[in-house]
C-alpha cells in the first residue's frame, strides 16, 4: 500500500549518499533511533534546513483525524491533548528547564506563561490570557528590560515604547511611564470637527458650591509669554502660554506637580476664571459709562 508520506535524510559528508526511507519501498529498513549529521527533509529531496517540511500538516498528539479534516487543507501546526493531559502546550526550554509555555487549557483559554525554578520544582505563572469571547488579560509585565509599573507595551522598530498601559490603568502614548490616566508625549492630540473633550459638570456631581468673584486684578497680574520648547521636534517654532510657577502663586488650584517636581497647568479651568473677570470688567465699564453720562448732563 502506497502512502504520500516520505522522509528523506541527507548527510553533509559527500562520501555518504542520501538516505531515503519510504513506505513506497517495501525493503526500507526500520530504525528505533537515528542520528543525522545533516539536513532532514519531509516531502522534499532538497532540504535547506536542519528540518525542512513541505506538506500540509505537522501534528503531535494522540487524536486520530477523520478523512477530510479541515486542517489537512493547508499548512498547520496542530498539537493535541489527551484525556490525561491538563493542556496542549508549546514549552520553550533552556538547558532542559522550561522557561516559557504557550498552551490551550481546558476552558478554551489561551495562556502565555513564564516559568521559574528548576525541574521538577518549577512554577508556571500566567502573563497573558486570551479568553474565548476575545478579551485579552495582561497579568504581569511584558517586554524586555526593566519596565516600571508592570506595563503592556507596543514598541517601534527602535525598541522604544510608543504605547503603554500600566496595571494601575494609566495609558501612555509616546512613553511607557504615564504619570496620569492619559499621558501623551512628543506629539499633539486631535479631535475631529463635531466632537469634543467632555467634562462632567452636572449639578448632581457637586457640593459646597460658591460663586467666584474679585478675579479681575488676579487675571491682570498674570504674565502671558511666548517660548520655545527644549528638544522640540514638532517643527513649531514658538508656543504661547503661562509659566506654571508664576501661575501657582496666583491660582494654585490650576497647577499640578508630578512626583518628579515638574509642574503642569490646567488651561481648561482658566476659561471659567476669565469669564468672571470679563463680567467684572464689564461691570466697571458700565459704571464708567454711567459716570460719563452724569457729567454730560
Amino acid at each position: 500500500m502506497k502512502s504520500k508520506f516520505c522522509l528523506i535524510l541527507i548527510a553533509f559528508s559527500l562520501s555518504i549518499p542520501a538516505v531515503v526511507f519510504s513506505e513506497e519501498n517495501p525493503d526500507s529498513p526500520v530504525y528505533q533511533s537515528l542520528t543525522v549529521h545533516g539536513n532532514v527533509g519531509i516531502g522534499t529531496t532538497s532540504p535547506n534546513a536542519k528540518l525542512d517540511i513541505v506538506g500540509n500538516i505537522l501534528r503531535f498528539g494522540p487524536k486520530p483525524y477523520p478523512a477530510g479534516y479541515p486542517y489537512f487543507q493547508s499548512g498547520y501546526l496542530v498539537i493535541d491533548k489527551s484525556a490525561t493531559e491538563e493542556d496542549a502546550s508549546i514549552v520553550l526550554r533552556d538547558q532542559g528547564n522550561a522557561r516559557a509555555e504557550i498552551g490551550l487549557v481546558t476552558d478554551n483559554e489561551i495562556h502565555f506563561k513564564t516559568v521559574s525554578g528548576i525541574y521538577p520544582n518549577q512554577t508556571f505563572t500566567d502573563r497573558m490570557i486570551i479568553k474565548p469571547a476575545g478579551e485579552v488579560w495582561v497579568m504581569e509585565k511584558l517586554g524586555v528590560g526593566a519596565i516600571p509599573d508592570e506595563t503592556f507595551e507596543v514598541w517601534n522598530a527602535g525598541r522604544k515604547a510608543e504605547f503603554a498601559v500600566t496595571r494601575e490603568g494609566r495609558v501612555g502614548i509616546g512613553t511607557n511611564q504615564p504619570k496620569s490616566k492619559l499621558d501623551i508625549r512628543g506629539g499633539d492630540a486631535r479631535i475631529d470637527a463635531g466632537y469634543a473633550w467632555l467634562v462632567g459638570s452636572d449639578l448632581r456631581f457637586k457640593e459646597n458650591i460658591s460663586t467666584l468673584n474679585n478675579l479681575l486684578n488676579k487675571i491682570l497680574s498674570l504674565r502671558p509669554v511666548s517660548y520655545n520648547v527644549k528638544g522640540n521636534r514638532s517643527g513649531q517654532d514658538r508656543y504661547f502660554g503661562l509659566i506654571a510657577q508664576e501661575l501657582e502663586e496666583v491660582f494654585p488650584a490650576l497647577v499640578f506637580t508630578d512626583k518628579d517636581g515638574y509642574k503642569y497647568i490646567d488651561y481648561g479651568k482658566m476659561s471659567v476664571l476669565l469669564l468672571e473677570a470679563v463680567k467684572e470688567q464689564q461691570k466697571e465699564i458700565e459704571q464708567l459709562k454711567s459716570e460719563v453720562n452724569t457729567l454730560k448732563r
